[in-house]
Formats: structure tokens, sequence, C-alpha cells
């Protein structure tokens, strides 16, 4: 599971309900801004859904003012806020609900030094990368199936108590 994990390079995050607050607050903000952007540039889109790409800004909710290159972004040390703050807001982990929650965000699009498209020749990359928008679909796996992501990765599910 490690090796797809670092094939992939999503950054994985179990944060606490403090920071889940500060990011909602910084997204709620930003969706303000985007609205307002949009509205001025209503005429500027491509007339074909077909032709359409993703773009927009990548946020940095916990980053800190001055940067630190021995600080590591995904770490819980990263952002230090004060105890009381945190029982102020957002979920109560030890809750029910929460308590074996697990939480992944992922950054699609960003370029990560070792992940495998930079092992990509150009002829390759043009092959693999869609030229299309891509359809999001759903995949339900049983113990022992094996899904082919791109013709790039492999992904097998060696043990599960209920399909996933």
């Amino acid at each position: 599971m490690m090796k797809v994990v670092l094939l992939f390079q999503f950054p994985l995050l179990r944060p606490s309900g403090y920071r889940l607050f500060q990011r909602l607050k910084r997204l709620k903000h930003l969706e303000k801004e985007l609205k307002l952007k949009d509205k001025s540039q209503k005429g500027a889109y491509a007339p074909s859904v077909m032709l359409a790409t993703l773009s927009g800004p990548i946020g940095k909710t916990f980053a800190s003012k001055e940067p630190d290159e021995g600080l590591d972004p995904f770490s819980s040390k990263f952002s230090s806020v004060p105890k009381d703050s945190q029982k102020a807001y957002g979920i109560k982990e030890s809750k029910e609900d929460y308590v074996h929650g697990k939480w992944c965000y992922d950054t699609p699009g960003t370029v990560q030094p070792d992940q495998m498209i930079n092992l990509l020749t150009h002829e390759e990359l043009m092959k693999v990368l869609p030229r299309e928008l891509i359809q999001p679909c759903t995949y339900s796996m049983k113990t022992g199936l094996t899904l082919f992501v791109g013709g790039l990765a492999r992904l097998d599910l060696l043990y599960s108590c209920r399909a996933v």
C-alpha cells in the first residue's frame, strides 16, 4: 500500500478540528473571490465542455509566513495553535463517529519530484496524458482483484473484510 501512496504522491493528512475549521474558512473566502472573478469573465470560456480544463489556485491554510526549509508541510508540528483555541472550533475527534475516521486530501495537477510522470519520455507522456475532460468513475474491488490505472500503475487488493 505504501508503494502506491509513494507512486501517486497524494498528501495524506488527518487534521484536527481546529485545522479543518481554518481550512474551511479559507476555502469559503476563496469561493467568494472566485465567484466575483467568474462574473467578470463570463464570456471568456470555451464553447465546448470537452475543451474545458481544470485550473485554479492551490492554497495553503497552514503555511507559515516565513518559509522554513526544515519543516514538512504535512507534519502536525508545521502549524502551532494554542490548545485553548483548538477546543473552540471544529469537530470533537474523540466522538464515536470520528474516532476511526481517515482523511485524504490530494492535490491533482501538481508534480512532485519522485512521481512516475517524471520517469516518462515525451512520447509516453503524449500517449498517457488525457486530451479530453476526464469523466470521474468509481470502482468496487473485492479481495484478490487488481485494478490497472492508466497502464502505469497496478493496485492489488490483497485482503479486505468486505468490498472496497
